[in-house]
């Protein structure tokens, strides 16, 4: 058995074959059983996600009954052939490439926290389907993406004489309404269909915080970032349902990063934010029970 590559690392991690693993025999199948792998944390019966990862309770009896028959490989012949993952991009090319300010990372010292300030080109309002991000760097270990419609970031950058800046994301730059958008090593969030997709206004700036990891010498990174259009205007919004209960009220939140959420057919003509709150109008269906596995005081 091997690690799959994949885009974003420099890469790959090689696994030791099936037998050479038989004393995590029985770890195989509890971390399944117990749900722990593949990790999905939205507890079952409160909705339906894109791009959901939860294993069917078929496939967990399946991945039993080959822990505990020993893991024999099966017939070589009926393997899937291995991805190939191009230098470019991995959701084809990109309606509209923005790169962020070019930067030296030193050789040494501790971890870098950055944020880098870039303003979205073009005229209009645009929605967008797709985002990939390219670190261009093995230094970057994860990137946030946010949006700014004001000039508030642009002005902490401004004052930085090198580019980016310190510190505290401001409350200005914020994420998509129902989105979080940001890049680990190995994710391409997949092109979600038009009516996912969420507003860019041109003219807003796409605040990104790096986190750096020194490798030991220095590194010259210039990220980018590429998005894909719908093509056609939308008529609404979808609001983020993902539910954080505390006592009476409840906060909606988004529970994905970099993937559209569709845990209620729920939409809106207006921007609901992800902070406000509202007195519970969802009982969960199990009596004492709250979705995401909490449980009432």
């Amino acid at each position: 058995m091997r690690a799959v590559p994949s885009p974003g690392r420099r890469r790959a991690v090689q696994l030791a074959d099936l037998y050479r693993r038989a004393p995590a025999r029985p770890r195989h199948g509890r971390v399944t059983t117990s749900r722990v792998m593949p990790p999905w944390k939205p507890e079952a019966g409160f909705g339906d996600f894109s791009g959901e990862r939860r294993l069917t309770d078929a496939q967990i009896l399946t991945i039993d009954r080959w822990v505990n028959t020993g893991l024999l490989e099966g017939d070589a012949s009926d393997l899937p052939s291995m991805p190939h993952w191009s230098g470019g991009w991995q959701l084809g090319k990109p309606d509209l490439v923005v790169a962020l300010p070019a930067y030296t990372l030193g050789a040494d010292g501790s971890d870098v926290f950055r944020n880098f300030v870039v303003r979205v080109p073009g005229t209009g309002t645009r929605y967008v389907r797709g985002l990939e991000f390219r670190p261009g760097s093995g230094a970057v270990h994860h990137a946030n993406i946010r949006i700014d419609e004001t000039a508030a970031s642009r002005r902490l950058d401004e004052a930085d004489p090198e580019p980016g800046y310190e510190g505290a994301i401001l409350h200005s730059a914020d994420y998509p309404d129902g989105h979080f958008l940001g890049w680990t090593p190995g994710q391409a969030p997949p092109l979600a269909p038009n009516d996912m997709a969420w507003r860019l206004e041109s003219g807003s700036d796409f605040v990104v915080q790096l986190h750096l990891r020194p490798t030991g010498k220095p590194e010259r990174l210039q990220p980018a970032i590429g998005l894909y259009f719908a093509t056609d205007r939308l008529h609404g919004r979808p609001q983020s349902c993902a539910w954080v209960v505390r006592t009476s009220t409840c906060r909606r939140a988004s529970a994905t990063i970099g993937s559209p959420i569709r845990t209620c057919s729920r939409w809106t003509q207006k921007s609901v934010r992800s902070s406000r709150t509202r007195t519970t109008e969802h009982a969960p269906s199990a009596p004492g029970r709250l979705p995401g596995g909490a449980r009432r005081r």
